[in-house]
């Protein structure tokens, strides 16, 4: 959804302000600009961060719709909404706004988003072994060597 999205506003950008018809961003220009704001092409850096400010807005706003709309009043009861994934520094700050306007509690976005996902995972699958091998084998195996003595 945010690449799609993003893809069509830079491909407007690029034929309406800069005369190059047909540009079309990879998946890697698409990365590099919610990043940093710049697309390079032609050996040329183009400012596009409004573009991504813009996308990262309507996007966040459709999340927030979904998740105010599914999880209705719930929201308020949770101790707290977790924001994963490396797009979610681009997404908190909208988010933010969103969960403000619909005078819902707030979320948190974890330390190093972009990695959170697969370090839960990990910890999930690291507790599933704990029957098999037991408590302190799989905290000396499976845990210590990748995160330290915790």
């Amino acid at each position: 959804l945010v690449y799609e999205k993003l893809r069509r506003k830079l491909m407007i950008m690029f034929a309406n302000e800069h005369g190059l018809p047909g540009f079309k961003a990879t998946d890697r220009e698409l990365d590099e600009a919610i990043r940093s704001g710049i697309i390079r092409y032609n050996g040329i850096e183009f400012n596009c961060s409004e573009q991504v400010e813009e996308t990262a807005r309507e996007v966040a706003q459709k999340i927030a719709k979904e998740i105010l709309t599914t999880w209705s009043t719930e929201t308020s009861r949770l101790d707290a909404i977790l924001v994963t994934g490396g797009g979610s520094s681009v997404f908190a700050k909208y988010l933010a706004e969103e969960f403000e306007h619909y005078k819902r509690q707030g979320f948190k976005v974890l330390e190093a988003p972009q990695f959170a996902n697969v370090i839960g995972f990990y910890m999930y699958g690291s507790i599933g072994l704990v029957e098999q091998y037991g408590a302190d084998t799989v905290y000396e195996q499976y845990v210590k060597p990748v995160f330290g003595g915790m």
